[in-house]
């Protein structure tokens, strides 16, 4: 039986759910989660007494491992924390027992994360929308104001549970910063955590860029936490790149990558002969927000890749170290140029890790956490062994999502749908909406299948020198709006794949 690590997600879309699930399969391990019935959606908080007593009774069965949204503890989700609708004296009443978990269980091992609130509104509708885009602007002051006693609810939370975790009642507590808006106006309480974080030390908590992916990340550190040296990972890219702020963020990307491989407990390697992973950042200064540009009509970036990235992942993967590719050269979708550059020359499914969903910093979150999995995973068991097998399809399955979500729906799919109906911001999820999603990604992913397994098989990260075949004949994807809105697809894949010898 796999081992099992139970989560408390921070909502219910699946980002939060279905990635961590699936991921987790690659190193041998099973993520366990509450119903998504209980998890609450756009509109609807999550039924947090509900939530509360799945994990009690997990924590009775004798469960050993817990990551834990503490915004779906105390508020219900990541959008009911934006708002100030539960008091201060009902959040912490609602954490208050998690603090008594190590007491109660003296071997649990607890992996918290929170998230300090984004600096616009939720964009639900065309009107929200409208004050969201004038707010990332840093236009609209008066909002700002007015979001101000959710926002000092939060921030004293979230410094109560660095001290948690500066105490020892977490194991490890991770602090995302949400989409940043021009000038940042909460740059004074960023500063103010970072520092108590800090002070907690680098082994108990930290800040960090990001909200969707720490769940990975917490995932990762748990699996890397039973290894016997730390994960080394070195990331190639220059450094004039690495200083580049990427689109809703406050600091340069490769700073927070760095961040994000110590949450995930790994560490920097001084060079590539001595390190576990590469990391390649493709990134761009001008990149920019492919779905705001399939809200105004436009189509998918027929954009440009680094051409020396192809000559270092073949490079890097030739020595055996596991490859992760994380495609920021434009926000919310994948580059078209840059997949179908790694599916024609046989390389997408040799990287250990890819993602181009959403900011960048989602996407560097699940590349370091997968590359960190499939590492740490290849390296438990022999290759070629039914266990190796297992881990090494799951992998692909997981590549196979990515170009489902990342690439088949974000930059393709939604425009088109997008340009189909009159107002995307104010969409009806009629079963019309529903037939011309699930047509067009169809289409799309049957021949971006062809194109991966053309000559019948492509290159694997295996652990080893494997090969991976796929039925394209036979192959389904059903996708559906969980949010009933255009920003993020369930995604569900039906392809048999089988390893072969190299």
């Amino acid at each position: 039986m796999a081992e099992r690590t139970f989560l408390v997600p921070l909502d219910s879309r699946p980002a939060n759910t279905d990635m961590p699930e699936r991921m987790s399969a690659s190193a041998g391990v099973s993520v366990v989660r509450p119903p998504l019935s209980l998890l609450g959606s756009l509109r609807r908080p999550a039924d947090i007494p509900a939530v509360r007593g799945w994990l009690e009774e997990a924590l009775r069965a004798g469960v050993r491992r817990v990551i834990l949204s503490t915004d779906m503890l105390a508020y219900g989700g990541l959008v009911a924390s934006r708002s100030p609708a539960t008091s201060l004296r009902d959040a912490e009443r609602n954490l208050s027992f998690v603090k008594k978990l190590k007491k109660k269980h003296s071997d649990l091992e607890i992996y918290a994360f929170g998230v300090i609130p984004r600096d616009a509104t939720t964009a639900a509708d065309s009107e929200s929308f409208k004050r969201w885009s004038e707010q990332m602007r840093g236009a609209d002051t008066k909002a700002v104001a007015a979001a101000r006693p959710g926002r000092e609810r939060n921030f004293k939370i979230n410094a109560t549970l660095i001290e948690w975790a500066a105490e020892g009642a977490l194991d490890f507590f991770a602090l995302g910063k949400e989409d940043t808006a021009a000038g940042n106006p909460n740059a004074a309480e960023l500063e103010a955590l970072e520092t108590a974080a800090r002070a907690a030390g680098g082994d108990r908590a930290a800040v960090l860029t990001g909200a969707d992916e720490l769940a990975q990340i917490m995932l990762a550190r748990c699996f890397l936490r039973r290894a016997r040296a730390p994960l080394k990972f070195f990331i190639d890219c220059s450094r004039k790149d690495m200083e580049i702020v990427p689109l809703y963020e406050p600091g340069p990307i490769g700073e927070n990558i760095k961040r994000q491989i110590m949450c995930a407990g790994g560490v920097e390697a001084d060079s590539a002969g001595d390190t576990d992973v590469v990391l390649l950042p493709a990134v761009s200064r001008g990149a920019e927000d492919l779905f705001l540009a399939q809200l105004r009509g436009g189509r998918a970036a027929q954009d440009e890749f680094p051409r020396a990235l192809m000559e270092k992942i073949v490079r890097h993967a030739r020595a055996g170290r596991a490859v992760g590719v994380v495609d920021a050269l434009q926000i919310n979708g994948s580059s078209p140029a840059l997949v179908e550059a790694l599916l024609k020359k046989k390389l997408f499914f040799r990287l250990a890790g890819y993602a181009g969903w959403n900011t960048a910093s989602n996407s560097s979150g699940t590349v370091v956490a997968q590359t960190a999995l499939a590492a740490a995973g290849a390296g438990e068991v022999p290759m070629g062994g039914a266990s190796a097998n297992s881990r090494a399809v799951a992998r692909a399955r997981f590549m196979l999502d990515r170009l489902a979500e990342d690439y088949v729906f974000s930059a393709f799919a939604r425009g088109e749908l997008v340009r189909r109906l009159e107002s995307p911001m104010d969409m009806k999820y009629t079963e019309e909406v529903r037939r011309a999603l699930n047509k067009r990604m169809e289409s799309r992913f049957g021949k971006t299948l062809e194109m991966a397994f053309a000559g019948g098989a492509a290159k694997v990260f295996a652990g080893g020198p494997r090969a991976l075949s796929a039925d394209v004949a036979t192959a389904r994807i059903h996708a559906c709006l969980p949010w009933r809105r255009l920003f993020e697809a369930r995604i569900e894949l039906d392809v048999k794949l089988k390893l072969i010898d190299d």
